[in-house]
Protein backbone atom coordinates (compact mmCIF):
# COMPACT_ATOMS: atom_id res chain seq x y z
CA UNK A 1 0.00 0.00 0.00
CA UNK A 2 1.23 3.62 -0.96
CA UNK A 3 -0.44 6.74 -0.27
CA UNK A 4 0.34 10.52 -1.19
CA UNK A 5 -0.23 13.20 1.73
CA UNK A 6 -2.54 15.62 0.48
CA UNK A 7 -0.30 18.58 0.69
CA UNK A 8 2.11 16.58 -2.37
CA UNK A 9 4.66 16.82 0.04
CA UNK A 10 5.46 12.64 1.13
CA UNK A 11 4.95 9.64 0.26
CA UNK A 12 3.99 6.56 2.69
CA UNK A 13 4.78 3.02 2.22
CA UNK A 14 3.72 0.46 3.87
CA UNK A 15 5.61 -3.18 4.18
CA UNK A 16 5.48 -6.41 5.66
CA UNK A 17 8.94 -5.98 7.23
CA UNK A 18 6.33 -4.37 10.02
CA UNK A 19 7.47 -1.23 8.93
CA UNK A 20 5.74 2.53 7.04
CA UNK A 21 8.56 4.58 5.63
CA UNK A 22 7.42 7.77 5.03
CA UNK A 23 9.50 9.56 1.49
CA UNK A 24 10.18 13.03 0.50
CA UNK A 25 8.86 13.33 -2.58
CA UNK A 26 11.37 16.00 -3.77
CA UNK A 27 14.13 13.75 -2.99
CA UNK A 28 13.15 10.65 -3.32
CA UNK A 29 14.88 9.90 0.03
CA UNK A 30 13.23 8.46 3.05
CA UNK A 31 13.06 10.78 6.00
CA UNK A 32 10.97 8.47 8.73
CA UNK A 33 10.60 4.90 9.42
CA UNK A 34 7.61 4.54 11.67
CA UNK A 35 8.53 1.26 13.67
CA UNK A 36 5.35 0.14 16.55
CA UNK A 37 3.19 -2.96 14.37
CA UNK A 38 4.59 -6.26 15.50
CA UNK A 39 3.46 -8.08 12.04
CA UNK A 40 2.38 -7.01 8.70
CA UNK A 41 1.36 -3.43 7.66
CA UNK A 42 -1.14 -3.84 5.10
CA UNK A 43 -2.21 -0.10 4.84
CA UNK A 44 -1.87 3.19 4.96
CA UNK A 45 -3.64 6.56 4.49
CA UNK A 46 -2.80 10.38 5.05
CA UNK A 47 -5.36 12.53 7.21
CA UNK A 48 -7.11 15.29 4.72
CA UNK A 49 -4.79 17.75 6.71
CA UNK A 50 -1.31 15.93 6.45
CA UNK A 51 -0.69 15.70 9.86
CA UNK A 52 -1.66 12.18 10.34
CA UNK A 53 -0.91 8.58 9.08
CA UNK A 54 -3.60 5.80 9.49
CA UNK A 55 -1.56 2.20 9.57
CA UNK A 56 -3.60 -1.11 9.56
CA UNK A 57 -2.01 -4.20 10.17
CA UNK A 58 -1.97 -8.21 10.49
CA UNK A 59 -1.26 -7.46 14.18
CA UNK A 60 -5.24 -6.66 14.43
CA UNK A 61 -4.15 -3.13 15.14
CA UNK A 62 -4.90 0.57 13.32
CA UNK A 63 -2.30 2.90 14.22
CA UNK A 64 -2.14 6.64 14.36
CA UNK A 65 1.10 8.49 14.02
CA UNK A 66 1.82 12.29 14.11
CA UNK A 67 4.20 12.88 11.35
CA UNK A 68 5.47 15.84 12.95
CA UNK A 69 6.19 14.40 16.32
CA UNK A 70 6.79 10.85 15.74
CA UNK A 71 4.11 9.88 18.26
CA UNK A 72 1.41 7.40 17.80
CA UNK A 73 -2.45 6.47 19.11
CA UNK A 74 -3.12 2.98 18.95
CA UNK A 75 -6.36 1.55 18.14
CA UNK A 76 -7.46 -1.64 19.15
CA UNK A 77 -11.13 -3.45 18.88
CA UNK A 78 -10.45 -5.72 16.00
CA UNK A 79 -9.64 -9.32 16.27
CA UNK A 80 -7.98 -10.17 12.65
CA UNK A 81 -5.88 -8.90 10.14
CA UNK A 82 -6.61 -5.50 9.53
CA UNK A 83 -6.32 -5.13 4.99
CA UNK A 84 -7.73 -1.23 5.05
CA UNK A 85 -8.05 2.01 6.49
CA UNK A 86 -9.30 5.17 4.99
CA UNK A 87 -9.84 8.69 6.67
CA UNK A 88 -12.88 10.47 5.70
CA UNK A 89 -12.08 13.44 3.75
CA UNK A 90 -13.74 15.93 6.45
CA UNK A 91 -10.88 14.19 8.60
CA UNK A 92 -13.62 13.15 11.76
CA UNK A 93 -13.42 9.81 11.43
CA UNK A 94 -11.18 6.17 9.68
CA UNK A 95 -12.98 3.35 8.47
CA UNK A 96 -10.76 -0.19 9.02
CA UNK A 97 -11.36 -3.67 7.34
CA UNK A 98 -10.91 -6.86 8.90
CA UNK A 99 -10.50 -10.01 7.61
CA UNK A 100 -13.55 -11.03 10.53
CA UNK A 101 -15.40 -9.93 7.84
CA UNK A 102 -16.16 -6.17 9.42
CA UNK A 103 -15.56 -2.78 9.24
CA UNK A 104 -15.14 -0.34 12.17
CA UNK A 105 -15.88 3.47 11.90
CA UNK A 106 -13.49 5.32 14.96
CA UNK A 107 -13.98 8.80 15.75
CA UNK A 108 -10.46 10.55 15.36
CA UNK A 109 -11.33 12.88 18.28
CA UNK A 110 -12.01 10.12 20.90
CA UNK A 111 -10.03 7.20 19.54
CA UNK A 112 -12.96 5.09 20.27
CA UNK A 113 -14.91 2.80 18.23
CA UNK A 114 -18.33 3.80 16.99
CA UNK A 115 -19.78 1.71 14.86
CA UNK A 116 -19.18 -2.24 13.34
CA UNK A 117 -20.77 -2.79 10.43
CA UNK A 118 -21.32 -6.45 9.74
CA UNK A 119 -22.81 -7.81 6.52
CA UNK A 120 -19.78 -9.44 4.66
CA UNK A 121 -19.69 -13.21 4.70
CA UNK A 122 -15.92 -13.19 4.10
CA UNK A 123 -12.73 -11.01 4.60
CA UNK A 124 -13.07 -7.30 4.01
CA UNK A 125 -10.43 -5.90 1.61
CA UNK A 126 -10.95 -2.81 0.87
CA UNK A 127 -12.84 0.33 2.19
CA UNK A 128 -13.29 4.06 0.39
CA UNK A 129 -15.36 6.78 1.28
CA UNK A 130 -17.37 8.98 -1.01
CA UNK A 131 -16.30 12.78 -1.07
CA UNK A 132 -18.87 14.05 0.95
CA UNK A 133 -18.22 11.57 3.60
CA UNK A 134 -21.43 10.79 3.88
CA UNK A 135 -21.43 6.55 3.13
CA UNK A 136 -19.03 4.60 2.58
CA UNK A 137 -18.06 1.16 0.25
CA UNK A 138 -16.86 -1.96 0.87
CA UNK A 139 -15.05 -4.65 -1.32
CA UNK A 140 -14.63 -8.19 -0.01
CA UNK A 141 -13.59 -11.85 -0.48
CA UNK A 142 -17.60 -12.97 -0.79
CA UNK A 143 -17.64 -11.32 -4.05
CA UNK A 144 -19.60 -8.43 -3.43
CA UNK A 145 -19.08 -4.52 -3.12
CA UNK A 146 -21.49 -2.97 -0.10
CA UNK A 147 -22.43 0.60 0.39
CA UNK A 148 -22.84 1.92 4.08
CA UNK A 149 -24.94 5.36 5.34
CA UNK A 150 -22.02 6.26 7.85
CA UNK A 151 -24.88 8.45 9.70
CA UNK A 152 -27.03 5.08 10.31
CA UNK A 153 -24.53 3.24 10.21
CA UNK A 154 -27.26 0.61 7.92
CA UNK A 155 -26.34 -0.90 4.66
CA UNK A 156 -27.91 0.47 1.29
CA UNK A 157 -26.69 -1.22 -1.47
CA UNK A 158 -25.37 -4.13 -2.57
CA UNK A 159 -23.19 -4.44 -5.87
CA UNK A 160 -23.01 -7.88 -7.47
CA UNK A 161 -21.20 -8.70 -10.83
CA UNK A 162 -18.36 -9.78 -10.09
CA UNK A 163 -17.55 -13.88 -10.32
CA UNK A 164 -14.56 -13.54 -7.85
CA UNK A 165 -13.11 -12.04 -4.75
CA UNK A 166 -13.23 -8.17 -4.72
CA UNK A 167 -9.99 -6.22 -3.95
CA UNK A 168 -10.01 -2.76 -4.01
CA UNK A 169 -12.81 0.34 -4.07
CA UNK A 170 -12.71 4.06 -5.06
CA UNK A 171 -14.70 6.46 -5.83
CA UNK A 172 -14.81 9.24 -8.46
CA UNK A 173 -13.65 12.72 -7.41
CA UNK A 174 -17.50 13.54 -8.01
CA UNK A 175 -19.04 10.38 -5.55
CA UNK A 176 -21.41 9.56 -8.63
CA UNK A 177 -19.21 6.13 -9.59
CA UNK A 178 -17.30 3.50 -7.96
CA UNK A 179 -14.84 1.71 -9.08
CA UNK A 180 -13.89 -1.96 -8.16
CA UNK A 181 -10.78 -4.43 -8.89
CA UNK A 182 -11.68 -8.38 -8.78
CA UNK A 183 -9.58 -11.83 -8.37
CA UNK A 184 -11.87 -12.24 -11.84
CA UNK A 185 -9.40 -9.72 -13.99
CA UNK A 186 -11.18 -7.30 -14.44
CA UNK A 187 -12.27 -3.82 -13.10
CA UNK A 188 -16.19 -2.68 -12.81
CA UNK A 189 -17.39 1.23 -12.70
CA UNK A 190 -20.65 1.20 -10.90
CA UNK A 191 -23.32 3.87 -10.88
CA UNK A 192 -24.14 4.49 -7.62
CA UNK A 193 -27.82 5.79 -8.18
CA UNK A 194 -28.80 2.31 -9.44
CA UNK A 195 -26.11 0.33 -8.33
CA UNK A 196 -25.60 -1.16 -11.61
CA UNK A 197 -22.14 -1.39 -13.53
CA UNK A 198 -21.97 0.48 -16.61
CA UNK A 199 -18.50 -0.31 -17.90
CA UNK A 200 -16.68 -3.66 -17.51
CA UNK A 201 -12.74 -2.55 -18.15
CA UNK A 202 -10.75 -6.19 -19.23
CA UNK A 203 -7.12 -6.46 -20.57
CA UNK A 204 -5.41 -7.72 -17.02
CA UNK A 205 -4.32 -11.56 -17.81
CA UNK A 206 -4.66 -11.81 -13.80
CA UNK A 207 -5.87 -10.94 -10.54
CA UNK A 208 -6.26 -6.94 -10.08
CA UNK A 209 -5.07 -6.01 -6.66
CA UNK A 210 -6.01 -2.06 -6.81
CA UNK A 211 -7.71 0.71 -8.27
CA UNK A 212 -7.48 4.69 -8.05
CA UNK A 213 -8.87 7.67 -9.55
CA UNK A 214 -7.55 10.58 -11.23
CA UNK A 215 -8.05 13.67 -9.58
CA UNK A 216 -9.92 14.94 -12.65
CA UNK A 217 -12.18 11.46 -12.70
CA UNK A 218 -10.87 11.27 -16.39
CA UNK A 219 -8.28 8.37 -16.11
CA UNK A 220 -8.26 5.56 -13.54
CA UNK A 221 -5.41 3.15 -12.62
CA UNK A 222 -5.43 -0.72 -12.07
CA UNK A 223 -2.73 -2.80 -10.71
CA UNK A 224 -2.86 -6.53 -11.17
CA UNK A 225 -1.08 -9.72 -9.83
CA UNK A 226 -0.13 -9.99 -13.89
CA UNK A 227 2.68 -7.15 -13.11
CA UNK A 228 1.51 -4.48 -14.77
CA UNK A 229 -0.65 -1.08 -14.09
CA UNK A 230 -3.24 0.01 -16.55
CA UNK A 231 -4.55 3.67 -17.11
CA UNK A 232 -8.08 3.73 -18.27
CA UNK A 233 -9.77 6.38 -19.98
CA UNK A 234 -13.26 6.30 -18.23
CA UNK A 235 -14.83 7.86 -21.43
CA UNK A 236 -13.77 5.52 -23.81
CA UNK A 237 -13.12 2.45 -21.15
CA UNK A 238 -9.76 1.88 -23.33
CA UNK A 239 -6.52 1.19 -21.62
CA UNK A 240 -4.26 3.75 -23.04
CA UNK A 241 -1.02 3.34 -21.60
CA UNK A 242 0.40 0.47 -19.90
CA UNK A 243 3.57 0.81 -16.87
CA UNK A 244 5.34 -2.98 -16.20
CA UNK A 245 6.01 -4.21 -12.85
CA UNK A 246 4.22 -3.33 -10.09
CA UNK A 247 0.62 -4.42 -8.16
CA UNK A 248 -0.52 -1.50 -5.84
CA UNK A 249 -0.89 2.23 -7.04
CA UNK A 250 -2.06 5.52 -5.73
CA UNK A 251 -2.37 9.65 -7.84
CA UNK A 252 -0.54 12.59 -6.75
CA UNK A 253 -2.79 15.06 -5.67
CA UNK A 254 -1.96 16.95 -8.78
CA UNK A 255 -2.61 13.58 -11.15
CA UNK A 256 0.66 14.20 -12.82
CA UNK A 257 2.34 10.79 -10.92
CA UNK A 258 1.36 7.79 -9.91
CA UNK A 259 3.11 5.88 -7.23
CA UNK A 260 3.21 2.03 -7.21
CA UNK A 261 4.08 -0.87 -4.42
CA UNK A 262 5.10 -4.25 -4.73
CA UNK A 263 6.21 -7.30 -3.15
CA UNK A 264 9.87 -6.53 -5.15
CA UNK A 265 10.52 -4.16 -2.35
CA UNK A 266 10.43 -1.16 -3.91
CA UNK A 267 8.25 1.82 -4.36
CA UNK A 268 7.75 3.85 -7.75
CA UNK A 269 7.10 7.06 -8.82
CA UNK A 270 5.64 7.41 -12.58
CA UNK A 271 5.49 10.28 -14.72
CA UNK A 272 1.78 10.88 -16.13
CA UNK A 273 2.31 14.84 -17.09
CA UNK A 274 2.25 14.16 -20.76
CA UNK A 275 4.14 17.66 -21.17
CA UNK A 276 6.77 15.97 -19.15
CA UNK A 277 6.88 12.96 -21.43
CA UNK A 278 6.65 15.40 -24.17
CA UNK A 279 9.89 16.99 -23.93
CA UNK A 280 11.20 13.68 -22.74
CA UNK A 281 10.33 12.17 -26.02
CA UNK A 282 11.73 15.46 -27.58
CA UNK A 283 15.29 15.56 -26.21
CA UNK A 284 15.59 12.23 -26.95
CA UNK A 285 15.25 12.86 -30.80
CA UNK A 286 17.04 16.20 -30.69
CA UNK A 287 19.61 14.60 -33.01
CA UNK A 288 17.07 13.44 -35.47
CA UNK A 289 14.93 16.53 -35.40
CA UNK A 290 17.50 18.96 -36.30
CA UNK A 291 18.57 17.02 -39.20
CA UNK A 292 14.82 16.86 -40.38
CA UNK A 293 13.41 20.22 -40.27
CA UNK A 294 10.50 18.95 -41.91
CA UNK A 295 9.69 16.68 -38.81
CA UNK A 296 10.50 19.40 -36.45
CA UNK A 297 8.13 21.66 -38.56
CA UNK A 298 5.13 19.09 -37.67
CA UNK A 299 6.30 18.71 -33.84
CA UNK A 300 5.27 22.16 -32.01
CA UNK A 301 5.66 20.67 -28.86
CA UNK A 302 9.54 20.21 -29.92
CA UNK A 303 10.08 23.51 -31.19
CA UNK A 304 12.13 25.09 -28.65
CA UNK A 305 14.62 28.08 -29.83
CA UNK A 306 17.54 26.66 -30.23
CA UNK A 307 16.57 23.40 -31.58
CA UNK A 308 14.65 25.93 -34.51
CA UNK A 309 18.26 27.71 -34.69
CA UNK A 310 20.14 24.88 -35.29
CA UNK A 311 17.30 23.24 -37.85
CA UNK A 312 17.48 26.40 -39.51
CA UNK A 313 21.67 25.88 -40.43
CA UNK A 314 20.63 22.27 -41.83
CA UNK A 315 17.49 23.75 -44.08
CA UNK A 316 19.96 26.49 -45.50
CA UNK A 317 22.30 23.62 -46.23
CA UNK A 318 19.52 21.22 -47.69
CA UNK A 319 18.35 25.08 -49.57
CA UNK A 320 21.83 25.45 -51.58
CA UNK A 321 21.79 21.67 -52.33
CA UNK A 322 18.50 22.05 -53.91
CA UNK A 323 19.73 25.30 -55.71
CA UNK A 324 22.42 23.46 -57.48
CA UNK A 325 20.11 20.53 -58.67
CA UNK A 326 17.65 23.75 -60.33
CA UNK A 327 14.97 23.02 -57.99
CA UNK A 328 14.57 27.14 -57.33
CA UNK A 329 10.98 26.54 -55.47
CA UNK A 330 12.28 24.21 -53.09
CA UNK A 331 15.13 26.19 -52.54
CA UNK A 332 13.26 29.24 -52.06
CA UNK A 333 10.79 27.77 -49.32
CA UNK A 334 13.46 26.24 -47.18
CA UNK A 335 15.30 29.63 -47.21
CA UNK A 336 12.56 31.32 -46.15
CA UNK A 337 11.48 28.75 -43.69
CA UNK A 338 15.33 29.07 -41.87
CA UNK A 339 14.86 32.68 -41.69
CA UNK A 340 11.41 32.05 -40.09
CA UNK A 341 13.39 30.26 -37.60
CA UNK A 342 16.63 32.18 -37.00
CA UNK A 343 16.28 35.71 -37.44
CA UNK A 344 19.72 36.55 -37.78
CA UNK A 345 19.96 34.97 -41.19
CA UNK A 346 20.22 38.13 -43.29
CA UNK A 347 20.06 37.40 -47.12
CA UNK A 348 18.02 37.85 -50.11
CA UNK A 349 16.37 34.20 -50.84
CA UNK A 350 15.61 35.20 -54.39
CA UNK A 351 19.49 36.12 -54.83
CA UNK A 352 21.03 33.42 -53.66
CA UNK A 353 19.24 30.45 -54.79
CA UNK A 354 19.54 32.00 -58.77
CA UNK A 355 23.70 32.32 -57.73
CA UNK A 356 23.71 28.91 -56.81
Amino acid sequence: SVAYSPDSKYLASASWDNTIKIWDISTGKPVQTLQGHTHAVNSVAYSPDSKYLASASRDSTIKIWDISTGTVQTLQGHSGWLNSVAYSPDGKYLASASDKNTIKIWEISTGKAVQTLQGHTHAVNSVAYSPDSKYLASASWDNTIKIWDISTGKLVQTLQGHSSRVNSVAYSPDGKYLASASWDNTIKIWDISTGKPVQTLQGHSYSVNSVAYSPDGKYLASASEDNTIKIWEISTGKAVQTLQGHTGVAYSPDGKYLASASLDKTVKIWDLDFDNLLRSGCDLLNNYLIAHPEVLEELSSCQTRARLVAAATVLVIQGEKLARDSDIKGALANFRQAQQWDKSLQFDPEKKAREL
